[in-house]
Order: C-alpha cells, then sequence, then structure tokens
C-alpha cells in the first residue's frame, strides 16, 4: 500500500510512503506530485501520465485524486489518503 499523508502541525508537508520509499515535498505544487509517487514508486512507467494543471479550478487535491484513481486502475495500488483541512479552506 502507498500512502499519502499530511501532518495537520506542518501542512505545508506532504509525505509519500510505499514500503521502503519515502518522499517528502515542503510547499508542493500539483504538478510536483506526479514526479514524487514516481520516485517513491520507483515505477518508470509512471511518467507517462499527463496533467493539465492550466485551470485555476484544478485544484491540488483534484489533481491528486486524478493521479490515484489511475494508479489504481493501472497498477492495482492502494492509497491511504490522510488530508489535513484548514477550518479556513474554502
Amino acid at each position: 500500500m502507498a500512502m499519502l499523508s499530511c501532518d495537520p502541525s506542518q501542512p505545508h508537508r506532504v509525505t509519500f510512503r510505499c514500503q521502503d520509499r519515502v518522499v517528502e515535498l515542503v510547499k508542493p505544487k500539483a504538478e510536483e506530485f506526479l514526479p514524487a509517487i514516481v520516485r517513491c514508486l520507483g515505477d518508470d512507467t509512471l511518467t507517462g501520465f499527463e496533467i493539465n494543471n492550466q485551470s485555476e479550478s484544478f485544484t491540488t487535491i483534484r489533481v491528486l485524486a486524478t493521479i490515484m484513481n489511475a494508479l489504481a486502475y493501472t497498477h492495482n495500488i492502494e492509497f491511504s489518503l490522510t488530508p489535513h483541512y484548514s477550518k479556513d479552506a474554502v
């Protein structure tokens, strides 16, 4: 299982874990998530995924959901998502 987590005490950090690999991002942009997952999984076949982040409404969580759904379907990878929601978030 791969795990994606965000510690409420450090909401600017996002951590990926898969088996013995750990990748941590600080203040990540949406387009940085896929390379991080590739590094974490050690799977070069994932480099073919494309993310269109031109739309302002295409939020980070939507990008993550798209990636995770694609991985679950193509690689049979189960994700555990531990989000942190700010009380100020819209």
